[in-house]
C-alpha cells in the first residue's frame, strides 16, 4: 500500500484537451445536443497546456494527479496506433513523476473513437477485444510509471445516460441495452485487468464507481422497496461483479464471467449528491424532487452523503481511492464549505479503520461538462474560456491548505 496519502485533483481528456474530432462525443456535440450549443473543440486546450495544468496542481500542494487518455487520438483508425499520441501521454507520465507526483492513470473516460462509434460502439460483439487490444498497446509502454490505474471511469453512468435514459450517446431508452452495455464493460474490465496485472503485478487496478445517495423518497414500504433496488442496480452491481465474478441484474442472472472475479485491487469512488426514489405504479420507480440545497448543477448539496458512501463500498474489503468528488458551483460559495464536510466525513472513516489512500477533487480546473457544455464550473481554477486564463478560486487556497495538513 502505497505510503503516502494521496492528495489531488481529477480531470478526463475529452474534458480539457480540446482540438479532437474524432470521437463519438464530438459527433454527438455536431448534433446539437449541447447546453448553449458548445462543443469541445478548444475545452482547456490542455493538448498544449499541460505542464501548465501540473504547475497549477502543484500550487495546490497536492502530490497526485489524476487524468486519462483519449483513446481515438492513440487508435484514430482501426489497428492504427499513432506514436505521436503514445508518445504524448508518455511525456505526461515521465514528467509527473520528475516532480514526483502519483499519476492515477483512466484508460477509458467516456469517449470511444469514431471508428468504432460507427460499428455499434460498446455494444458492438467485439468491443471487449477492441479494448483489450488498446490497453495491449499502452499498458505495458506506461506501466513503469503508473501504480494506480482505472479501466473505465463510470460505467454505470456511461450505460444509463447513453442507454437508459438517452442523454448521452448513443442517445438510447432501453433497459435491456443498459443492461447488455453494462456486461460488455465487465468483460472489458477483466481483459484489462489481466493486462495490466501481466506488464505490472504490483500494480493496483480499479474502475471509478459512481455512486449516488439514494434514499426512499418517504417512510413507504414501497419507496423503500424502490430505493433499494435502485441501489442495487446503479450502486452495487457492478463492483460485486469485480470481487465475486456473477452478473446480476440488470446485466445478468448470476452467471460466472471468466477472469472477472477478484479484479478489484481497490474501489474507485466517484461520491457527488443524493437523490430521492419513490415506487409508482407506471415504471416501478421514480425520482422524487424535494426542496433542498442545490448546486449550479440542480444537484443536491449534501456532503453527508460523502462519509454514507464511504461506509458502503468498505464492505467490500478493499482500500478505497477517492477518485472524484466536487460540486458546480460558479461563485464558489458552496465549495468550501463542502470540501470542509467530505474532508471532515473522510477523516471520521479513516478513524473508524476503512483504509482509504487518497482523495481526488474534481476538478483542478473548470472544463467542458458533457452536455452541460461550458455552463457548469467545477473547478479550483477558474476558467476563462476565450483567453484560456486560470485563475485560483478561493476554494482552491483552501484545498491547498487541507493538502498541506494547515485545516
Amino acid at each position: 500500500m502505497e505510503k503516502r496519502f494521496l492528495w489531488g485533483t481529477a480531470t478526463a481528456a475529452h474534458q480539457i484537451e480540446g482540438g479532437n474530432r474524432n470521437n463519438d462525443w464530438w459527433e454527438w456535440e455536431q448534433l446539437g445536443h449541447i447546453k448553449g450549443g458548445g462543443s469541445s473543440d478548444i475545452a482547456c486546450d490542455s493538448w498544449n497546456r499541460w505542464r501548465q495544468d501540473l504547475d497549477l496542481a502543484q500550487e495546490l500542494n497536492t502530490n497526485a494527479y489524476r487524468f486519462s487518455l483519449e483513446w481515438s487520438r492513440i487508435e484514430p483508425e482501426e489497428g492504427r496506433f499513432d506514436p505521436e499520441a503514445i508518445d504524448h501521454y508518455r511525456e505526461m507520465l515521465q514528467e509527473m513523476r520528475r516532480r514526483e507526483m502519483e499519476p492515477i492513470l483512466t484508460l477509458h473516460h467516456f469517449t470511444i473513437p469514431l471508428w468504432l462509434a460507427h460499428k455499434g460502439g460498446y455494444e458492438h460483439p467485439d468491443f471487449p477485444a477492441y479494448f483489450e487490444r488498446f490497453c495491449q498497446n499502452v499498458v505495458p509502454l506506461y506501466a513503469p510509471y503508473v501504480r494506480y490505474w482505472i479501466t473505465i471511469n463510470e460505467p454505470n453512468v456511461i450505460a444509463a445516460l447513453g442507454y437508459l435514459f438517452g442523454i448521452f450517446p448513443p442517445g438510447v431508452q432501453s433497459f435491456s441495452r443498459c443492461g447488455r452495455v453494462l456486461k460488455q464493460f465487465l468483460l472489458a474490465h477483466a481483459r484489462a485487468y489481466r493486462i495490466i496485472k501481466n506488464a505490472a503485478p504490483q500494480s493496483l487496478v480499479s474502475v471509478a464507481i459512481n455512486v449516488q445517495n439514494i434514499s426512499p423518497a418517504s417512510a413507504s414500504p414501497l419507496d423503500r422497496l424502490a430505493a433499494g433496488l435502485v441501489d442495487q442496480f446503479y450502486n452495487r452491481g457492478f463492483l460485486k461483479a469485480m470481487v465475486d465474478g456473477r452478473t446480476r441484474m440488470p446485466f445478468g442472472w448470476g452467471s460466472r464471467i471468466p477472469g472477472l472475479a477478484n479484479t478489484l485491487d481497490y474501489v474507485g469512488l466517484n461520491y457527488y449528491s443524493r437523490i430521492f426514489i419513490g415506487f409508482r405504479l407506471r415504471g416501478g420507480f421514480a425520482e422524487v424532487r424535494k426542496a433542498v440545497p442545490r448546486s449550479d448543477m440542480d444537484q443536491e448539496i449534501y456532503p453527508q452523503g460523502f462519509y454514507q458512501a464511504i461506509r458502503q463500498v468498505a464492505a467490500y474489503k478493499k482500500p478505497i481511492l477517492i477518485t472524484e468528488s466536487g460540486i458546480a458551483d460558479a461563485r464558489d460559495q458552496y465549495r468550501p464549505d463542502y470540501l470542509r464536510q467530505v474532508i471532515g466525513g473522510m477523516r471520521q472513516a479513516m478513524q473508524e479503520g476503512i483504509p482509504i489512500l487518497g482523495y481526488l477533487h474534481w476538478s483542478l480546473m473548470d472544463n467542458f461538462e458533457w452536455n452541460e457544455g461550458y455552463s457548469q464550473k467545477f473547478g479550483l481554477y477558474e476558467m476563462d474560456f476565450t483567453t484560456l486564463e486560470r485563475k485560483p478560486r478561493p476554494s482552491a487556497q483552501l484545498f491547498r491548505a487541507i493538502c498541506s495538513g494547515e485545516h
